[in-house]
């Protein structure tokens, strides 16, 4: 656009407002500039020429560079001005609470001073009670711990008598019955081999149970040895500590 670039006339422009075109003098648009009426994206045009954006035109360049540099400066001032205040704000709540934290303080302390002989009781039934779950800690951890290993990994499996589990008797005159009922049911020579094959079977099965039934009793029997250990070594090592603290006087 060659207008742009020579000395411009002062009459014939127009101007886009809200889609609306307004007829306006060359020093108008230079007061809208300034005031920021007029934005640099804004279509400008003199009479019969093309429009262009108003940051194009050179005899309003310098008045935009003004306008935006007046801008940054009070932008600038802004942000400075807010930082400031928000300094002293924090500043003058940490004073603040830092005055609150010390009257505080001081008033603990004048309360802890007026309560001190009961705070002095308290502390001293706290220590003798933390003291006596300590004691009692040293007692039960050996007794039981003890007996645990003693009993579930060192000591031999207890042997089990097999006759005196009623279950386990139960299950042997049961076995019986059942192959006297297979030998009447199969009793001809050509059915020995299904006999055979059946009474077989149930063996298997009464062996399984029998092996269930063992096994069992050993834990029983382990977890009711585990029990009278640790109790014994409860006794023994209360009784230990009672005469210790009867019996022994530190000197002095």
């Amino acid at each position: 656009m060659n207008t742009t670039k020579n000395v411009l006339p002062n009459e014939d422009w127009q101007v886009q407002v809200n889609q609306e075109i307004i007829s306006i003098t060359l020093e108008e648009l230079k007061d809208w500039v300034k005031t920021g009426k007029l934005h640099p994206n804004q279509p400008v045009k003199i009479k019969n020429l093309n429009w262009v954006e108003a940051n194009k035109i050179l005899a309003l360049q310098k008045l935009f560079e003004a306008q935006e540099t007046k801008e940054a400066k009070r932008n600038s001032a802004r942000s400075k001005s807010k930082s400031e205040t928000s300094e002293n704000s924090f500043l003058s709540k940490f004073f603040a609470k830092s005055a609150e934290t010390k009257n505080n303080q001081s008033k603990t302390k004048s309360k802890s001073s007026a309560a001190s002989p009961k705070a002095d009781k308290k502390n001293e039934l706290g220590n003798k009670i933390a003291g006596y779950i300590l004691i009692g800690i040293a007692i039960v951890l050996p007794s039981v711990g003890g007996s645990f290993v003693w009993v579930y990994f060192l000591r031999t499996p207890p042997t089990v008598d097999e006759k005196k589990i009623t279950e386990l008797v139960t299950l042997e005159t049961k076995l019986l019955q059942d192959k006297n009922n297979l030998k009447i049911k199969y009793n001809q020579v050509s059915q020995n081999a299904q006999l055979t094959q059946e009474t077989s079977a149930l063996d298997t099965q009464f062996n399984n149970k029998r092996r269930g039934i063992v096994q069992n009793e050993q834990v029983k029997q382990q977890d009711s040895s585990f029990y009278t250990y640790s109790l014994i070594s409860l006794a023994i090592l209360a009784i230990a500590f009672l005469l210790f603290k009867f019996v022994y006087k530190p000197k002095g």
